[in-house]
């Protein structure tokens, strides 16, 4: 259940401030991270939630958005940040 809800918590926050939709055609992979790291702070949610989406982040501005919106490395990233609470 914890996991369910933690997994729907990344894809919100991932949505968001990944703004695909809301950059349309201006979208670039560096731009979640940029994003990101300015409003980081402003939201109240877990550290280790907060670690892992810049994780995720890093990895899009790097990789692109294909090769890291993988179920397996969203489940990594989860087991690093997340897995031993």
């Amino acid at each position: 259940m914890i996991a369910r809800l933690l997994k729907d918590i990344f894809i919100k926050l991932m949505s968001n401030y990944g703004g695909i939709t809301y950059q349309g055609k201006n979208w670039n992979k560096e731009y979640p991270l940029t994003y990101w790291k300015k409003e980081r702070e402003k939201l109240f949610i877990n550290e280790k939630l907060k670690d892992m989406l810049t994780e995720f982040f890093t990895q899009v501005s790097i990789e692109g958005i294909d090769k890291v919106l993988t179920r397996k490395n969203v489940q990594e990233l989860y087991k690093k940040y997340c897995g031993n609470s």
